[in-house]
């Protein structure tokens, strides 16, 4: 075989291995975001049996809030979360939910770690005010009345839902 053509196949061997490579650490890193969700606690799969669970539960899933045309994704959610982590403030972070949330809907368990980075009762009831139009399963919203401490905000909350 002449050197040119060893070169060449050389290369294309080099290249193969380098995609390989790369296919492997994107899989990696998807797994590893899938893992790691704090949205995703409930539905990653951790065997074969549990696909068919998870088909189960998603046929159970009942879009409650009927104006919901997409849900917020893994990615994008990891992404609102460091936007609003980044804000100085609890009235920039609220302010970055509404933008991050315009055109999608939001799980109750994604408006709880968000709600978590807030610090103030007032700040968190106006991020879960915002949420409540946006949240797909609004039946389970009332489990997050346990992020409020004071009275007042609590019987706001409350009169929310009744809504």
């Amino acid at each position: 075989m002449p050197a040119g053509e060893e070169e060449a196949d050389a290369k294309d061997a080099r290249e193969a291995r380098r995609q390989q490579r790369k296919a492997a650490r994107e899989a990696a890193d998807r797994e590893a975001l899938e893992r790691d969700s704090v949205a995703n606690v409930g539905w990653r799969e951790e065997a074969p049996a549990a696909k068919e669970k998870s088909e189960e539960k998603k046929s159970e899933l009942k879009m409650v809030n009927s104006d919901c045309g997409k849900v917020l994704e893994t990615d994008a959610f990891r992404k609102l979360l460091r936007t609003m982590n980044s804000r100085k403030t609890d009235e920039d972070m609220v302010d970055a939910f509404r933008k991050g949330t315009r055109n999608t809907c939001v799980s109750t368990e994604q408006v709880r770690a968000l709600a978590q980075l807030i610090s103030s009762d007032e700040n968190r009831y106006q991020l879960m005010d915002a949420a409540y139009s946006r949240t797909y399963d609004s039946d389970n919203f009332s489990k997050l009345a346990d992020l409020l401490t004071e009275n007042y905000y609590k019987n706001r909350f409350k009169a929310m839902l009744k809504r």
